[in-house]
């Protein structure tokens, strides 16, 4: 298991409030809070989640579990300049 910190108000300007009940749904999320700062946030990701190892991901996924965030991200693409051919 890894112990992921992460600056707390950073993530509060992503997530909103840390309140003790957004530590709950943390927690019921399947990342246990292990430790709570002013201006540290620690929680405890298992090996099967290399995907919430940072800022982005964790934030990403806690904003959805939240409900704040809902749905598949879309992303704009822009014809190139030239035709590109990719085979796989």
């Amino acid at each position: 298991m890894t112990i992921l910190t992460l600056n707390k108000k950073e993530l509060e300007k992503i997530i909103g409030k840390i309140t003790p009940e957004v530590e709950h749904k943390i927690s019921m999320f399947g990342t246990p809070v292990e430790s709570v700062t002013e201006e540290e946030f620690s929680v405890d990701i298992t090996a099967n989640h290399p995907d919430l190892l940072s800022m982005s991901g964790f934030s990403r996924a806690i904003l959805r579990f939240l409900g704040k965030k809902t749905g598949i991200r879309e992303y704009n693409v822009e014809k190139g300049e030239k035709n590109y051919k990719v085979t796989i």
